[in-house]
């Protein structure tokens, strides 16, 4: 049955009886048009519903989808802080006080932990560090943190920071919801562990390999939403909901992916008065798109397809056969299931 304005006025106007006036611009036709209207605008309201509760975000409100989530007992995760570490530099003996923190240029600010310390002999010494300020934001590129609250101490991030994630978007935390409902977890099963990891803040989606020591054995390998491994923090809070909750029998062991670093090199044709800055910022973010979209999906880096990533950058006209290796070679990359890959060292030549 259509459910349009013009075909429910139809049927509407067809159900007067005889003799009555119902053209355009009577009053029968005026009452029954504005009811019309809303009839199929309830109609529009009822099938937005069902596409929502299949699982269509894009035709949902935040409120709808929260609502959803907890009528399946799912709640929004929040916001998570980025972690890493940083190498200070200074004297011998130079303290580092509790309430030491580093900043990037940008102004990105990372609390310094395990204070109450100082520099040992050597000159330098590795802490931990934390974002002051829970986000994807914190998550900065290796060399990014710069500037010290202590005197006298310089500072660098010889690795990037990793593990800040937003808070959960409606889509995922909807994904989340629709999953619970259709994929009923019961005692044990891959499904409890994949949801009860999913519950984390920081956690994105986990893959469970059963019997992967033994039998009894059970592997959880943890992704964040940025297809990296989650922060240790993340991973611990997972580890400690999934050993609570194990089976007798079964024996846990709660990961957070392998990476596998992608070294990509090639010589390059730029298009007429292409830049080779350019293009390599254009190239790299290409590459690591894709590389993104082979997490937990695809466990072969194609040579092929790092080649259209890079035909796709707009300085670059082509690339010289040959030319193209990834990781030194000439082939495809092959992972291993637990493993994603990540963009490495870009070297890219004209």
């Amino acid at each position: 049955m259509a459910t349009d304005f013009d075909s429910i006025l139809s049927r509407m106007l067809g159900n007067v009886l005889g003799g009555v006036a119902k053209g355009e611009g009577t009053f029968t036709f005026d009452a029954l048009a504005p009811v019309a209207l809303e009839v199929s605008q309830a109609y529009d309201e009822i099938e937005r519903i069902k596409r929502v509760r299949a699982g269509s975000s894009e035709d949902a409100s935040e409120e709808e989808v929260d609502m959803i989530a907890a009528e399946q007992g799912v709640t929004r995760k929040p916001a998570v802080k980025s972690e890493g570490a940083v190498q200070l530099y200074g004297p011998s003996g130079t303290k580092i006080p509790t309430g030491s923190f580093a900043t990037t240029e940008s102004g990105t600010v990372f609390d310094i932990l395990g204070a109450a310390t100082e520099i040992p002999v050597s000159g330098t010494m590795s802490l931990k560090v934390l974002a002051q300020v829970a986000g994807a934001s914190g998550n900065v590129p290796a060399g990014s943190i710069s500037k010290c609250s202590i005197p006298g101490v310089t500072v660098t991030n010889l690795e990037e920071t990793h593990g800040g994630t937003d808070l959960e978007s409606k889509e995922a935390l909807l994904a989340r919801a629709i999953e619970k409902r259709d994929e009923p977890a019961v005692s044990g099963n891959p499904d409890q562990y994949k949801q009860t990891a999913k519950t984390v803040p920081g956690i994105y989606d986990a893959r469970v390999f059963r019997g992967w020591a033994g039998g009894g054995t059970v592997k959880v390998v943890l992704i964040s939403v940025d297809k990296r491994t989650p922060g240790a923090s993340a991973v611990a809070a997972a580890d400690a909901l999934i050993q609570a909750m194990a089976t007798a029998g079964s024996v846990p062991t709660v990961v957070g992916v392998s990476e596998v670093l992608v070294d990509v090199s090639a010589k390059l044709v730029l298009v007429e008065g292409g830049s080779l800055d350019e293009a390599r910022v254009q190239v790299q973010g290409a590459i690591t798109a894709y590389l993104k979209a082979l997490a937990f999906t695809e466990t072969v880096v194609k040579l092929n397809r790092i080649g259209e990533a890079i035909l796709s950058a707009g300085n670059v006209s082509d690339y010289e056969y040959g030319s193209l290796t990834i990781n030194g070679s000439t082939g495809n990359l092959q992972l291993q299931q637990d493993q994603v890959p990540v963009m490495g060292a870009l070297n890219l030549t004209i």
